[in-house]
């Protein structure tokens, strides 16, 4: 996957990723209680994996052609890092 793709990819994902937290946050408000309280306490954790990700694409953006695999690699690791940060909400507003 050449560069252009990679990133529009990413911007998939992430797009994504947004439109999960906006559907964990409604499932929260429709359960109430303890669930609301979860998505509460995932929140902060999300909006900072989101932005470490948004960081690093930008870092990745603007990488020099022999910096790019490695900065490829540290994208993807965010962005996996920040899936499993939306995974473990989910299972912790949902209480699966």
């Amino acid at each position: 996957m050449d560069r252009v793709e990679f990133f529009k990819s990413m911007d998939a994902g992430v797009k994504d990723f947004d439109a999960q937290v906006i559907n964990l946050r409604k499932r929260a408000n429709e359960l109430g209680g303890d669930s609301l309280g979860e998505f509460a306490d995932s929140e902060g954790k999300l909006v900072e994996e989101r932005t470490a990700f948004a960081n690093q694409v930008l870092i990745a953006k603007n990488s020099l052609d022999e910096d790019w695999p490695d900065e490829r690699e540290k994208t993807v690791k965010s962005y996996e890092s920040l899936r499993e940060g939306l995974s473990e909400a989910y299972d912790d507003v949902l209480d699966r």
